[in-house]
């Protein structure tokens, strides 16, 4: 296995030439890398660089992929749009750290749900690293927005990172004691529980269509999520049809579909549960035995004509 990467062409050559199959793992389109520059490069110059090297590496991708790859394991649905006509055999995976064991129960669903339709202020959350690439200027603007429509409603960011700082000034500055920074927290035993049991909305601000793991994680625990209609989110969405998206980059948008909610709680309970389901089916053990199969497949025609000889 290999990461589907311009510096694994001499790699996969090899491979081919030694009739050892190669099965690359892919996660970002081109249009997602280009996102990515455009978030976090301000220099002009650098970006156009940048850019000029994603084309340049998009060929030699689609170069291995085409002469020598025997499969491609897809992580989000970006890549598996993208690539998957160029290979004998791909596979779309969401990753997820989240258990079998650890999504929410059918009980603490239940009582989330009772939670939400009790008209209580939504408790929106954002979890992950405090930079630019997933968004998180925007959330005081969402926030913002959301008291000029006087909708009622807390705020917790969760994380660390450079615009850690920037972000806890801004957050200041605005004197509302419902947006607080936590900082990160331990996944099984902090993240996980804190979802499951203190959030009603997962606020995605993501303006490029990284396959995060954060998607599955947070639906599995009975959290639907309002984003940014970046690639990776619109492949979640249009598999699980579990939650809402609005105009990249547009908080003013969010900001009204989370006003839209405050008014449509059995809509919230409902994606809950449709989040869960989704999460179900591509939990951590679930999506590695798949993997683990999709491998053997490939695999085992290679070693049945190896014993033959």
């Amino acid at each position: 296995m290999a990461h589907l990467a311009p510096q694994e062409a001499e790699t996969a050559e090899l491979c081919h030439q030694m009739q050892v199959p190669i099965v690359f793992t892919s996660e970002y389109t081109p249009k997602t890398e280009a996102q990515i520059v455009d978030a976090t490069t301000t220099n002009p110059v650098l970006r156009v660089r940048r850019k000029l090297w994603i084309r340049q590496a998009e060929k030699t991708r689609v170069h291995i992929l085409r002469n020598y790859a025997a499969g491609l394991q897809c992580s989000g649905t970006p890549t598996y749009d993208h690539y998957k006509a160029l290979v004998p055999d791909a596979h779309l995976f969401f990753d997820n750290r989240v258990r079998n064991a650890h999504v929410i129960s059918e009980d603490d669903l239940a009582a989330k749900a009772k939670r939400v339709k009790e008209g209580n202020p939504l408790r929106l959350v954002f979890g992950g690293r405090l930079v630019a690439m997933k968004g998180v200027q925007d959330l005081p603007k969402v926030a913002r927005a959301l008291r000029e429509l006087n909708i009622p409603f807390t705020l917790d960011i969760v994380g660390s990172g450079p615009l850690q700082e920037s972000l806890q000034n801004e957050v200041s500055a605005m004197g509302d004691p419902s947006i607080r920074l936590r900082p990160a927290m331990d996944f099984r035993t902090g993240w996980v529980p804190f979802l499951r049991e203190e959030a009603d909305l997962f606020i995605c601000c993501h303006p490029q269509g990284d396959p995060s793991s954060t998607y599955p994680e947070v639906m599995s625990c009975g959290t639907p999520i309002v984003g940014y209609d970046n690639e990776a989110w619109a492949g979640v969405l249009r598999k699980s049809g579990a939650g809402w998206s609005v105009p990249l980059q547009d908080s003013d948008a969010l900001a009204k579909k989370v006003a839209e909610l405050h008014v449509a709680r059995d809509e919230v309970a409902q994606m809950a549960v449709l989040s869960r389901d989704f999460a179900l089916e591509h939990c951590f053990e679930r999506t590695e035995v798949q993997r683990v199969r999709h491998l053997m497949q490939i695999a085992l025609p290679e070693m049945q004509t190896v014993s033959k000889s």
